[in-house]
């Protein structure tokens, strides 16, 4: 048995190489999930769901709940914003096998051996955060006018009690009681007899 240990053991002689952990460039933060099979999916805009598949060196872009005007736009908007970058074949942008989806391919190998689905899920995460702004916005305006609807200001409110007291009981000319269809040829009919 030692014979055998012996065999798979190696030797180095010489100075111990000194592996030196590099600090990274830059940290991002997003909601992301590694699928089974290895892609990255981000979940991170309300919108929609994007997975990163290294493999076939794609973006594949598609609709977070249901399908909409604004799903199209918010793809529209990154996949241009990554062509800009740079960081997407811009001939390879088409519409994907899933109903209502986007994919476009990114290049398999960086020219200055740059990881490129790093570089995608960095440029991915920067567009997330400039794209978040607009989004904000939109739910800071929903929330104060759903406030102004339900819970008005002094300026914009009126008293029921004085809104009450200031209306007539019955206004213009139609009269307050119900109308049914023969309604006006009884009362003519009740006039008239009355004569």
């Amino acid at each position: 048995m030692s014979d055998n240990l012996e065999e798979r053991i190696f030797v180095r002689v010489g100075e111990p190489e000194q592996e030196v952990e590099q600090e990274p460039q830059i940290t991002m933060k997003a909601v992301a999930r590694r699928t089974l099979d290895g892609n990255i999916a981000i979940f991170d805009h309300p919108y929609v769901d994007i997975i990163v598949i290294p493999e076939k060196s794609k973006v594949l872009v598609l609709a977070a709940d249901e399908l909409s005007d604004d799903v199209y736009d918010v793809q529209h908007r990154m996949f241009e914003f990554l062509r800009k970058k740079g960081a997407i074949n811009p001939e390879s942008i088409k519409g994907g096998n899933v109903y209502g989806s986007m994919e476009a391919k990114y290049a398999s190998k960086g020219a200055q051996g740059e990881n490129p689905s790093q570089v995608i899920i960095f440029n991915i995460t920067k567009w997330l955060e400039e794209d978040k702004e607009m989004y904000e916005y939109i739910e800071r305006y929903q929330d104060e006018e759903m406030e102004d609807l339900l819970e008005p200001n002094e300026e914009n409110s009126t008293d029921y009690d004085y809104a009450k007291s200031t209306h007539k009981d019955q206004k213009g000319h139609i009269p307050k009681q119900q109308m049914y269809p023969f309604a006006s040829y009884q009362t003519i009919q009740e006039q008239l007899s009355k004569k």
